[in-house]
Parts: C-alpha cells; structure tokens; sequence
C-alpha cells in the first residue's frame, strides 16, 4: 500500500512539474496573451485530464489488493480528488501568484510601461521595474506594482470566466449530445437531412420531458388538494 501511493505521490509531482516546464518555457509579454482562449482550452484539458485520472486513480488502487470495498472505493475516491485539486488548483496558483513572482516585470500595456521606462527590463528583473510616478506633494500617480496587480485580477476573472462556461457547455456536449448524436447515427444511417432529423428529435424529447415533468407536478398538487 506505501509503494503504490507513494508511486502515486511521485505521478503527482511528475505532472506538476511538467505544467511548470512547460509555464516556464512559454516567456511571452502576459498582456498579449488571450486569457478567454486559455481558459476556454484549459477547459477542454480538464475534461481530457478527469478521465486519465480515473484509470490511474482505478490502477493504482487495484494495485493495493484492498479486502474491502468500502476501503477501495474510498481510496480511489481521494486519489481522483487529490489529481482534480491539482488540476484546477494549479491554474489559479499559476496566474494569481507564479506567473507575477517568476515574470514581475511582464505585466502593462505599452504606454504605460513607456511612461514607466520599464520596456527595458529583464521580464524577471523585479528591481528593474519597481518603479513609481510620484508628484511633489509624495502623492504616488502611477505605479507598475498596481498595475501589476490590476493585471493580475483582470487576466485571473477572465481565465476562470472562459474556463467555467466553456465547461458547462463542453460537459454538456460530450456527456449528454455527442452520445445521443452517435446513438441517433447507429439507427439511422447517413443521409441529407440527418441534421434537421437529429434537431427534431432533439426538441421533442425535451419537449416530452418537460410535459412529463409538468404531469407529475399537477398530480402531486392534485394528490394534496
């Protein structure tokens, strides 16, 4: 049981370790990139990932030769929990803490980096670009550590927007469409108005469902009444 969790806790780090690589060797402008693309594609990673871990979570306890089941099931159970908390953890940790420590002076649109003169700085120097407009009175008028860390929320709010909706839709569409779509291709075959077909039958079963539903929620009523 200690050598197939800890071989598990090695899986963990190994996976860790090659988003930081591959986080570390992406040395791009941040302002330039697309947080809603990312979080929309990290999205669909997630998805791919949950399923991996699933079969490794299933492996490696099947390894431990668990007597019981209850004991089985709960170790797989906190295996795929630990893997998922790595997984949508490391996203937030990246943006929110990694990416400002690692690449502090990456951060500002070009006129204001210009109005800061920091366009020159090493993309990790912090002391390069610690720098701040003040007026005569010490009144601070502009500092590259607020934008930083303006920055820093506006890209995080619309990473996790792009990664939230862009799961709601592609959990519905890979769980619930694409299946109904090749069960209703087995049936029918190929032909010109497959499409139209798949749409109708689509409509009149959430149709007949939502008339079920409304059925069983007069007959309920009625029952009290």
């Amino acid at each position: 049981v200690f050598a197939a969790n800890f071989v598990f806790f090695l899986l963990g780090l190994a996976f860790a370790g090659l988003i930081l690589l591959i986080s570390n060797s992406s040395r791009v402008r941040v302002d330039d990139e697309q947080y809603t693309t990312m979080g929309a594609a990290y999205s669909f990673l997630t998805i791919v990932l949950y399923s991996l871990f699933r079969v490794v979570a299933q492996l490696i306890t099947q390894a431990e030769n668990h007597k019981h089941e209850e004991a089985f099931e709960a170790s797989v159970l906190v295996k795929r929990w630990v893997l998922t908390v790595v997984v949508q953890g490391w996203a937030l940790v990246h943006l929110l803490f990694l990416r400002p420590w690692l690449w502090p002076c990456a951060y500002g649109d070009g006129e204001v980096r210009q109005r800061l003169g920091v366009d020159q700085c090493a993309l990790s120097d912090y002391a390069c670009c610690d720098v701040e407009i003040r007026r005569r009175s010490g009144e601070v008028l502009l500092s590259f550590a607020e934008v930083r860390s303006e920055a820093v929320v506006r890209h995080t709010r619309q990473f996790i927007a792009a990664w939230l909706i862009s799961k709601i839709f592609l959990h519905n569409l890979l769980k619930w469409i694409v299946p109904r779509l090749f069960g209703f291709l087995c049936i029918r075959g190929l032909y010109p108005l497959l499409a139209w077909d798949f749409v109708r039958d689509l409509a009149s079963d959430l149709t007949s469902r939502s008339s079920s539903r409304h059925r069983q929620r007069v007959g309920r009523s009625s029952a009290f009444g």
